[in-house]
C-alpha cells in the first residue's frame, strides 16, 4: 500500500475506529473517551486520502474500505516495531486482522434470527468468536510488549527517538484494543506477577499445583462478564511461588 505519512493522531483515529467498529463522534468519543484531539488539518488529511468519511454538526467519522486496508497493512511489516517486541506484538496484529475481517460492525446479537438470515447469524457468531479469541490474546500480550519496550528504553543500545516513537505507536494500538475488548466485555482477570490462588479453570501450569495453592501469575486469563455470569475466554498461565 502507498506510504501515506500520517501523524500519530491520524493513525490513532484509524486504530480507534477499527477497534470500536462503528462511526464515532469526534468530540464526545474520539476526544473525551479516547483522548485524541483532532484538528481541521487531521480531518482534511484523512478525508482527502479516502481513509474516513465524515459528517458535521457534530463531526462524526467512519472508516472507509481504504481506511480498513491501511490499518490491516500496518500489521504486515515489522519495520517500525522493535525486534524484541515482535512475538507478543503479533497477537495484537492478529486481533486487528480479526476485527477488520469480521462481518459488519454490529455484534451478532443484533442480527436477524429468522428465515435466510439464520445462516448469516451463525457465520457472524463464529466470526465474532474468532475475533474475541484474538482480542483476548492481544490483551494478554500488551504487558509483554510494554515490558519489552521498557527494557529497550533502559538498555541505551537503541536510538532513544525510535524507541519513543515505537512506544507512542504501540500505545495508540493498545488503546484501540482495550476499547474493542470493553465493547465485547473482555477484561484481564489479574496482572502479570501478581499472586493469586490457583484455579485450573483460569490458569495452566507446568508445576504440580492443587486448587487454592498460591501461584504467581505469568500470563493473566481473559474473562468475559462479571460475577457468576463470567466465563474464561482465554486461560492464563501460572507458576508456583518461588519458581
Amino acid at each position: 500500500m502507498e506510504q501515506l505519512h500520517l501523524s500519530p493522531i491520524e493513525c490513532g483515529v484509524l486504530f480507534i475506529l477499527t477497534g470500536e467498529g462503528r462511526p464515532l463522534k469526534e468530540r464526545a468519543e474520539i476526544s473525551q473517551v479516547h483522548g485524541l484531539t483532532m484538528r481541521k488539518a487531521h480531518r482534511d488529511r484523512l478525508k482527502s486520502r479516502g481513509l474516513i468519511k465524515s459528517s458535521s454538526a457534530p463531526f462524526v467519522h467512519r472508516l472507509t474500505k481504504k481506511g480498513e486496508d491501511w490499518v490491516r497493512s500496518q500489521f504486515t511489516s515489522s519495520a517500525s516495531i522493535p525486534a524484541k517486541s515482535m512475538v507478543p506484538f503479533g497477537a495484537v496484529a492478529a486481533a486487528f486482522k480479526q476485527l477488520s475481517d469480521r462481518p459488519g460492525n454490529a455484534s451478532p446479537a443484533g442480527e436477524k434470527k429468522n428465515g435466510s438470515d439464520e445462516l448469516s447469524r451463525h457465520i457472524a457468531t463464529a466470526a465474532w468468536s474468532e475475533a474475541d479469541e484474538a482480542l483476548g490474546e492481544a490483551l494478554q500480550a500488551i504487558p509483554r510488549v510494554q515490558g519489552a519496550i521498557e527494557k529497550l528504553e533502559g538498555c541505551g543500545a537503541v536510538d532513544a527517538n525510535l524507541v519513543r516513537q515505537a512506544r507512542l505507536a504501540t500505545n495508540l494500538v493498545f488503546q484501540a484494543v482495550r476499547s474493542a475488548a470493553r465493547k465485547r466485555e473482555l477484561w484481564l482477570g489479574s496482572e502479570p506477577g501478581a499472586e493469586a490462588p490457583f484455579d485450573p479453570v483460569r490458569y495452566y501450569s507446568d508445576d504440580h499445583l492443587s486448587y487454592g495453592d498460591q501461584i504467581r501469575v505469568v500470563k493473566p486469563p481473559v474473562i468475559r462478564g462479571q460475577g457468576t455470569a463470567s466465563v474464561v475466554v482465554r486461560i492464563g498461565e501460572a507458576a508456583a511461588i518461588g519458581k
